[in-house]
Formats: C-alpha cells, structure tokens, sequence
C-alpha cells in the first residue's frame, strides 16, 4: 500500500460550503489560491495563481466548519 501526500499553501477563495448527510457525515468544498512569482526572459516579474478544488469528508469536514 501506498500514501500520496500532498501540501498545498495558498489562500481561500471563499468560505467552505459545508454540507451534510442523513447519516450525520458531512463533506466540505472549498477552493485554494496557490501563487507563484517568477521573472521571464524579457526580465518581467510575472505570478502566475492555480485554483486547486478541495474536498474533506467526515471529522475533517467538520473540523473546517470549526471557526
């Protein structure tokens, strides 16, 4: 068995949109701002920002609930 891991660092775009199940699990979806910087080869700073869905489901959906 393998684990991929992940670590994205950014900045929400918004408020988790929490929602819930009959069965009291529940699932999180937000989206993250990741930013990189870089200079091109005219010497022009140039940032470049990728959007990464996420999604948490269960104890950790409603960890990011917990303001």
């Amino acid at each position: 068995m393998s684990i991929n891991v992940t670590v994205i660092e950014g900045n929400l775009g918004a408020n988790a949109d929490i929602r819930a199940f009959g069965s009291g699990d529940g699932v999180a979806s937000f989206s993250l701002a990741s930013t990189t910087s870089y200079t091109d080869k005219a010497g022009n700073r140039q940032e470049k920002t990728t959007w990464v869905p996420c999604k948490l489901f269960g104890s950790q959906a409603r960890m990011a609930y917990a303001e």
